[in-house]
């Protein structure tokens, strides 16, 4: 049997520090030049001035700043990529004329003609890219609205209080594992070097601990918003769908929180529609799923040069979408599926994912991003070993 190779604890790399400190307010920046261009410029002038200076303002910090921080630079990269790509789908259509908001009844408003109104029409566009009251909005959000339509506020934070505490639980049992000797997901690198079921169990504690990291902040903000009456339980339907990804497509249109699924769409409708039909699909999601990997790879690219990883898992989902099509058809119409059909779902999905996510997670680890503690207090290092503080 052949021994495992245990590599060095990896750490987050150095910054260049002959680059000027990028200013905090330069994050905003982007979003602060789309809302005005929205505001204050005609369609032309929006494709001609509006585009070319927020994709400035956005590149610059990071080819020519720093960040004070290698996590910081992680974030702030995928971030910014994103404010470009939104700002293409934005400006360079009439979205006024495209898109459209509800009212509390659900019915159609007409579209926003003041300043204030349209300044609020906008603000709410930019902040908001799930579509909450949106007639685009995914069907299964919808669902989810009229769901939590009929709780009140105490009961809508009484149920969203545990899940809250599991995920965090969840991440502070991840650091605790990470932290803890002899360091497996650290040092036994790539996660193909290690025995199946340890790879098994990694990336099953890495998929939790994604979940949670993204739902922690949702409903953090839903429960303070909701308690002190900035929103109301209706506008926060729940971020994932678990149940509904019994197969791939599904799994990333349903089963994901799928925030950024608007935007992107949008590139993939407008290339697509310029090939024969038969084409129009692949093309669509190879597309939407090659505009999702760069979001994620520029973060890792500004700090450490990486992000072919990343940029591969997101790419590779499209061959997996494609091939179930074809063989399995199309999992969101025809009758309900069988128990045992959704059961072959999962685990199909679940094995496409998994393996193919290996290169993502390889990357995510060797970049040092799981190296130091993020979470000072820890529960779980509390009971095991009375180190509550990190």
């Amino acid at each position: 049997m052949t021994s495992i190779i245990r590599q060095p604890i990896p750490q987050l790399p150095e910054l260049d520090t002959t680059k000027p400190l990028a200013p905090a307010y330069f994050q905003i920046l982007p979003y602060v030049f789309i809302l005005s261009s929205l505001l204050f410029l005609p369609i032309q002038l929006r494709r001609y001035i509006g585009l070319p200076v927020t994709i400035a303002v956005t590149i610059y910090p990071l080819v020519y700043l720093r960040q004070p921080d290698a996590v910081t630079a992680y974030l702030i990269g995928n971030a910014q990529i994103y404010a470009t790509i939104l700002a293409g789908s934005l400006l360079t259509v009439e979205i006024e004329k495209t898109l459209v908001k509800l009212d509390k009844e659900g019915n159609e408003k007409a579209p926003p003609v003041g300043l204030w109104d349209r300044f609020k029409f906008y603000a709410d566009l930019l902040s908001n890219p799930r579509g909450i009251h949106w007639k685009w909005s995914r069907k299964i959000d919808k669902q989810g609205i009229e769901e939590e339509s009929t709780k009140s506020k105490w009961v809508f934070i009484r149920d969203r209080l545990p899940a809250l505490f599991i995920y965090i639980l969840i991440l502070d049992a991840f650091e605790t594992y990470l932290h803890t000797p002899p360091y497996d997901i650290l040092t036994i690198r790539p996660i193909s070097a290690q025995p199946a079921t340890l790879q098994v169990f990694h990336l099953i504690f890495f998929a939790l601990v994604a979940m949670s990291a993204i739902s922690v902040s949702n409903i953090l903000a839903s429960i303070v918003t909701v308690a002190i009456g900035l929103s109301k339980p209706k506008d926060w339907p729940r971020f994932f769908n678990m149940k509904e990804s019994w197969s791939i497509a599904r799994l990333w249109s349903m089963g994901w929180h799928s925030v950024f699924k608007k935007t992107i769409t949008f590139y993939g409708n407008a290339i697509s529609s310029v090939f024969p039909r038969f084409a129009q699909m692949p093309i669509k999601v190879l597309i939407g799923f090659s505009l999702t990997g760069l979001s994620h790879a520029m973060g890792a690219y500004i700090m450490a040069g990486l992000g072919k990883g990343q940029f591969y898992f997101f790419v590779i989902q499209t061959v997996g979408i494609v091939a179930e099509y074809v063989l399995l058809g199309n999992t969101f119409t025809g009758e309900p599926p069988s128990t045992s059909r959704k059961w072959f779902g999962y685990l199909y999905t679940a094995g496409f994912v998994g393996i193919t996510s290996r290169p993502f997670l390889d990357e995510f680890i060797v970049s040092g991003l799981c190296t130091d503690d993020i979470i000072p207090i820890s529960i779980t290092r509390g009971i095991l070993t009375g180190q509550w503080r990190v």
